[in-house]
């Protein structure tokens, strides 16, 4: 065998993609992972914290909250004597 024939097989192999299958005790197959998953998750990661970061910066600031009213103080409900 020729190296550049060697070269060329070892690309072609690493380029192929990959794929992961989950198997369940019994052999039976559970679920498939392929790269499409990982990228939904990604970008599904990055539309959360975006819509995260978002809404952090866009609730009430604390002057818009109404004065709190004074109340009496408290006792605890089940305050034994």
């Amino acid at each position: 065998m020729k190296p550049a024939d060697t070269v060329s097989q070892l690309d072609q192999t690493l380029n192929t993609g990959w794929v992961v299958h989950v198997y369940d005790g019994n052999r039976r197959l559970l679920l498939t992972l392929e790269p499409a998953h990982a990228w939904a998750f990604l970008v599904g990661a990055i539309a959360g914290l975006t819509i995260a970061a978002v809404g952090y910066n866009l609730k009430l600031p604390s002057s818009a909250l109404p004065p709190a009213t004074e109340h009496t103080p408290m006792s605890a409900p089940l305050q034994l004597d």
